[in-house]
């Protein structure tokens, strides 16, 4: 993950990465512990697609919903995810209770500029 070694050297404050899930699955989440691990101020945005589309569109290797993504994250450290979907109703399945290790997810289906925290 670049970021972490250039952030020192540079006045940007803060930078945004995209990832999608099929990247997620091979080695993005590796690069978001890294992140993590050093205290990097990045925010990733993860396109849920069911593809991986850098390498011509092949189907994820391996089953990872929305959902289980947000508890991995969560589990690796991070306390602010945000979920936009069309219909995150399908995305995210509601516990009736809350245990003190599941995520926090903030849903939204219309996603813009003056709905998501800014940075």
């Amino acid at each position: 993950m670049p970021w972490v070694g250039v952030a020192p050297f540079t006045k940007e404050e803060h930078v945004f990465a995209n990832l999608g899930d099929g990247t997620y699955f091979h080695s993005g989440s590796l690069a978001i512990r890294q992140a993590v691990a050093s205290g990097a101020n990045i925010t990733y945005k993860i396109l849920y697609n069911d593809a991986t589309a850098m390498t011509g569109g092949q189907h994820v290797d391996g089953e990872l919903s929305p959902q289980q993504i947000t508890f991995q994250l969560h589990s690796e450290g991070i306390r602010e995810i945000y979920l936009v979907s069309e219909n995150p109703a399908c995305s995210i399945r509601r516990p009736t209770s809350r245990p003190a290790s599941r995520p926090r997810i903030a849903t939204n289906s219309t996603p813009s500029r003056e709905t998501l925290p800014r940075r």
